[in-house]
């Protein structure tokens, strides 16, 4: 008897030593470590679901998933933006300052939904364009405004379609472009 509590007390010695560092390595794995820098990058939406499932390493994750309404990024207004980031190693350091540094990534999608009028808003409040109007042909945008070439106020009417491809940029595909 004697034998087993002094097994006893020696274990619940040894226990506090570890897991002291697991619960460490867990808030920096957990959902909670990752909200407030989501939450900064998309614009503090009013409606965001963030799901992770943390890795076996300190900053790992298997999979990280989000949904957010009304995002605003850089003043560009998203109606819903879906990430999924797939065997994502994070910084740990970098998470407990509250920022994102992602140091290696296996998969990634991205999915967004926007308003064409929050596109034409964004584009009026960028220096290099005024007075831009996009409306729909087909699957086509079409937009008009005033570009500025090489000083001169010139109106240009040019339609395509959105795309992106891994940019940190949308790339408008250009069927048509001219001045007006």
């Amino acid at each position: 008897m004697a034998r087993i509590l002094c097994a006893l007390v020696m274990l619940a010695l040894c226990l506090p030593a570890s897991p002291a560092p697991a619960r460490a390595a867990l808030a920096v794995a957990s959902t909670e470590a990752l909200r407030p820098v989501f939450g900064r990058l998309l614009g503090d939406p009013p409606v965001m679901h963030l799901e992770a499932v943390p890795d076996l390493y300190e900053g790992g994750y298997a999979r990280i998933s989000l949904y957010a309404r009304d995002v605003d990024i850089k003043g560009m207004r998203i109606d819903e933006l879906w990430i999924r980031l797939v065997g994502a190693s994070l910084d740990p350091e970098a998470l407990r300052r509250g920022e994102l540094r992602v140091l290696q990534l296996r998969d990634s999608a991205l999915y967004g939904k926007l308003r064409l009028a929050s596109v034409q808003d964004f584009l009026n409040h960028q220096g290099a364009v005024r007075d831009v109007q996009l409306g729909l042909s087909g699957e086509s945008v079409v937009g008009t405004g005033t570009y500025v070439y090489n000083g001169v106020p010139t109106r240009v009417r040019i339609q395509g379609v959105f795309q992106v491809y891994g940019e940190p940029e949308p790339d408008l595909r250009k069927s048509q472009f001219g001045a007006l």
